[in-house]
């Protein structure tokens, strides 16, 4: 093993996390080396407890001379994200940092589609994890999209909702107040049940009451609720919607 490697690897679990990610970084140059190399790429990642240096980590994963050389690492990574989901949801500060990992990691690969196309089984495996979940069947596509064209033409945004006929209903609104609020919450709570239409309905009013009230409890835990709808293009467009706008640096 190349002497800097070793010293990078020894320092990947370093406690101070200025010395943890240029550790992280330096691996970039030697690709993950060894049997440790991988290990601590992943566990950087998919520890959604800390928030300082899993973009360190992806950079590096997401490194051409990293991940095809390394095929099973991407897919182990996406997997364990995958099955960590399960973190804070719709939080003040959190809101599934798992998934937003995920999505992170979609969009550096559909920005390396050149590359992602000469050995496209990582690419094909990480895109069949996340095509088994009606969720993430958007970024799928978009990962398989990047194995055929030269570009990932297929841009990552919030699914808009729309009425049970099928036309587009507003956007998040510029309503404020409490009482604005509390008029859009008795229509939530009238629009909600399993009807697709009306799932749509209560997430736009959501959407547009919990911002205008800075996402208090009530509106988060309305917003969870939506996230388990009966409806799968619900629950996507739900998990569109985020509480913590900053989230992705954590």
């Amino acid at each position: 093993m190349h002497g800097n490697a070793s010293h990078a690897l020894r320092l990947a679990g370093h406690r101070d996390d200025e010395v943890t990610r240029s550790a992280l970084q330096a691996l970039a140059a030697w690709g993950p080396v060894g049997a440790r190399g991988p290990a601590e790429l992943a566990a950087a990642l998919v520890d959604v407890t800390t928030t300082a240096t899993w973009r360190s980590a992806a950079a590096t994963v997401l490194t051409p001379t990293v991940w095809t050389v390394q095929p099973d690492l991407l897919p182990d990574v996406v997997a364990a994200l995958v099955r960590g989901d399960a973190g804070p949801d719709a939080e003040r500060l959190r809101d599934r940092p798992a998934r937003q990992r995920v999505l992170h990691l979609v969009d550096g690969l559909c920005g390396q589609s050149a590359v992602a196309r000469r050995p496209p089984v990582p690419v094909r495996r990480v895109a069949d994890l996340l095509a088994a979940d009606p969720t993430t069947l958007a970024a799928a596509a978009r990962l398989r999209a990047a194995l055929i064209w030269p570009r990932c033409h297929v841009r990552r945004r919030s699914p808009r909702p729309r009425r049970a006929g099928g036309r587009p209903v507003a956007g998040r609104g510029g309503s404020s107040g409490t009482a604005r609020g509390a008029e859009l919450g008795a229509g939530c709570g009238r629009c909600g049940g399993g009807r697709p239409g009306r799932g749509h309905v209560a997430l736009t009013l959501t959407a547009t009451a919990g911002a205008a009230a800075g996402w208090t409890d009530e509106w988060r835990a309305r917003l969870r609720t939506l996230r388990t709808h009966p409806d799968p293009d619900v629950r996507t467009a739900a998990l569109a919607v985020t509480t913590a706008p900053g989230s992705l640096r954590s």
